[in-house]
């Protein structure tokens, strides 16, 4: 599988996602220096936050080496060209699977953009022949992060003890997955875009 790799761009009703790119190092950097507090409770990389700009450039040009080995990809969420959140796909879950990350910049949430880019997300890891199913993980506090799943279709599979990772969490980690053949196929912004999350 480490051949395999989504579209660089996937579009919704709303957001464009598409994968980073060292052009985008300001507005990330805005974008999450501007979220800390937002982000804090469960975020766990937020403990070494804020960076330097150029330690973000350097995030992102290593986020470019990983996308091009296909380890993992990183993508921005992009709301008429402005930069509304962040998300990705991890080989996290094992070599047939794909975990699904997102968050959202502060006074964003509740617009159902992290929903979009998340059926986004879906549709490019099935796009991929050899992914057979994608799961979400969060915390069981995280109420907001797993209505995402929800309404996307997935099933929730397992609850599990793994200790807080950040300041918010309970330390039980919810997993949902979304098997291909559950996948509809259709585009995530016709069903997602009215839902809020």
């Amino acid at each position: 599988m480490p051949e395999a790799r989504p579209s660089v761009t996937i579009e919704g009703a709303r957001v464009v996602v598409r994968r980073y790119e060292l052009r985008d190092a300001a507005q990330l950097h805005e974008a999450i220096v501007r979220s800390i507090e937002h982000l804090r409770p469960w975020m766990p990389w937020v403990a070494l936050e804020p960076l330097e700009l150029t330690d973000r450039e350097a995030l992102i040009g290593g986020w470019i080496t990983r996308w091009e080995e296909g380890e993992g990809f990183n993508f921005g969420v992009f709301e008429r060209g402005t930069l509304v959140g962040g998300c990705g796909l991890n080989r996290r879950v094992g070599p047939a699977g794909l975990e699904i990350g997102y968050w959202t910049r502060a006074g964003e949430t509740g617009r159902g953009l992290a929903t979009e880019a998340a059926g986004c997300l879906v549709e490019a890891a099935f796009a991929m022949p050899a992914v057979q199913f994608v799961e979400v993980h969060h915390d069981v506090a995280n109420v907001a992060s797993g209505r995402i799943p929800a309404h996307l279709g997935f099933r929730l599979i397992e609850e599990r003890e793994d200790g807080p990772a950040a300041p918010g969490e309970a330390g039980i980690e919810r997993v949902w997955r979304l098997d291909r053949q559950d996948w509809t196929g259709r585009p995530p912004h016709a069903a997602i875009a009215a839902r809020s999350a």
